[in-house]
């Protein structure tokens, strides 16, 4: 079976229900599968064909979960990424997909959607894509992701594991989401949203998505009787400072938290506020979900709690730090995650990928995050630290040392460090020290950041005389964090 006859079998029974709901429209079953045939006809007419790679940066929620099913239908490589991040990668790619011309490729490798082309499809009859059979491995999903190092890398996973980790659900241990109003604050083209919207959709239910409103989400929550939501600790941090937001949180059943390792005190603050089922989920753009568990009011779990393996298709594994296998009876080390069955992994868009780091990544069939973890008598897993010089902000993870060498770039004849600061409810954010010019203010280097790829907020700044150094020339950090990160 492939993802379009899945959903289309799901479509023939519920063609006027509400599938998608978005910042611009709401879209029924029928609509959405118009929506694929009209895209499929434009873009064979245009030349593309199967197993073409297709760059689609367009964060709509209708063009995230199209394209999607587009990328079943027509056996293309789906890049859910914007052109500029592709090319600075050296990523290859056929086709550049949006509404509006970029002006730094050629006008022969894009396309331009039309609004023409979606015109009078309300009432057409529906295709009929039931019987759909994958053309060899399938369509192929890409999507960028800060990598388990702290290095931007794309990540591809071909139809087949796509179903698998549809399967899992959007990680919602119980109950199923047959039926669900989903809604999550995630990018819509990033891959958990679109993983999740699947699962969600072929089990009959309602997506949210958002693009351009998310502040107006707690909103859209209530207006729509949302009943699981798909967030993160940052995120969530942000929504509990809004007055009242208790009353936009009574029709939740499930909120799942995930990308990071979440603070105790911000799931006790959560559940004095909602009835929801709190889900705390641990996953990588690798892997997908992988431990998580359901917080629990009444036994307050420790802090470094994460919860117990997911799934069944994994086999865990310790390293030392010096990746040596630390043996079958070890419980406490450098996590590795191996798929049982290699062949349905995710893998790295370019082998070179892996060189950029050495260590953390993908390693032969083993995960390794960077992650130092324990596991419990009980089968549990507790967050130890991590074995890199790495920021994990909600799920997004940066190597320090290529924040403050892009700070080093963006303002030349000056000198940066940057170290983690955590703040309210345990969230990593950054600590900039700099000499060798005028004092900035958080929000400046936060826009240089941003303007280079690095989204995470600057709580503290620090301005010096001199940086220490080591023996070797380089910036002392662990004399940077003895100074600073105490104080």
């Amino acid at each position: 079976m492939s993802l379009i006859s899945a959903f289309a079998r799901q479509a023939l029974n519920r063609q006027e229900q509400i599938a998608l709901i978005t910042d611009q429209s709401q879209m029924t079953y029928a609509d959405l599968l118009l929506l694929v045939q009209r895209l499929q006809s434009a873009l064979s007419a245009r030349g593309v064909k199967p197993g073409d790679t297709i760059v689609m940066p367009n964060r709509r929620g209708e063009f995230s979960v199209g394209f999607g099913l587009l990328a079943s239908l027509g056996a293309y490589r789906l890049i859910f990424a914007s052109l500029g991040s592709v090319i600075e990668a050296g990523v290859d790619y056929d086709w550049f997909v949006d509404m509006s011309a970029a002006d730094i490729i050629p006008g022969n490798r894009q396309i331009i959607m039309d609004p023409s082309w979606f015109a009078g499809m309300k009432g057409q009859p529906l295709p009929d894509y039931t019987n759909h059979k994958l053309i060899g491995s399938g369509g192929a999903f890409i999507t960028r992701s800060s990598g388990s190092a702290g290095v931007a890398r794309f990540i591809c996973s071909d139809e087949i594991e796509r179903l698998s980790s549809i399967a899992l659900g959007p990680g919602f241990a119980t109950p199923p989401v047959l039926g669900r109003r989903f809604a999550t604050t995630l990018s819509p083209a990033s891959g958990w949203a679109i993983s999740a919207s699947m699962a969600v959709l072929l089990t009959g239910g309602s997506v949210l998505l958002l693009q351009s409103e998310q502040e107006k989400m707690l909103g859209y929550l209530d207006l729509y009787r949302v009943d699981s939501l798909g967030t993160t600790p940052a995120v969530m941090n942000q929504l509990l400072g809004i007055p009242d937001v208790a009353q936009y949180l009574t029709g939740l059943r499930d909120l799942r938290l995930g990308g990071a390792s979440v603070d105790v005190s911000l799931l006790e603050r959560m559940s004095k506020i909602t009835s929801a089922r709190l889900h705390v989920g641990y996953g990588a753009a690798e892997m997908g979900l992988i431990i998580g568990h359901v917080y629990d009011p009444e036994n307050r779990s420790e802090n470094t709690y994460l919860g117990h393996l997911l799934r069944d298709d994994i086999i865990v594994r310790f390293f030392d730090e010096d990746l040596s296998e630390l043996g079958d009876n070890a419980t406490e080390g450098l996590v590795g995650f191996e798929l049982k069955n290699p062949e349905i992994r995710r893998r790295y868009l370019n082998a070179d990928q892996t060189k950029r780091d050495d260590q953390f990544g993908v390693v032969g069939n083993v995960f390794i995050p960077g992650d130092i973890m324990r596991r419990d008598k009980d089968g549990g897993f507790h967050m130890i630290g991590r074995a890199k010089n790495i920021v994990n902000y909600s799920g997004n993870k940066y190597a320090l040392d290529m924040i403050a060498n892009a700070l080093d770039d963006r303002f030349q004849g000056a000198s940066h460090a940057a170290l983690i600061n955590k703040v309210d409810n345990g969230l990593e954010t950054l600590l900039i020290i700099h000499t060798g010019m005028p004092a900035m203010t958080k929000e400046e280097f936060e826009k240089a950041l941003h303007g280079r790829g690095f989204v995470i907020p600057v709580t503290r700044v620090v301005a010096t005389r001199d940086l220490p150094m080591t023996p070797t020339g380089k910036v002392d950090v662990a004399e940077l964090r003895k100074t600073y990160q105490s104080t």
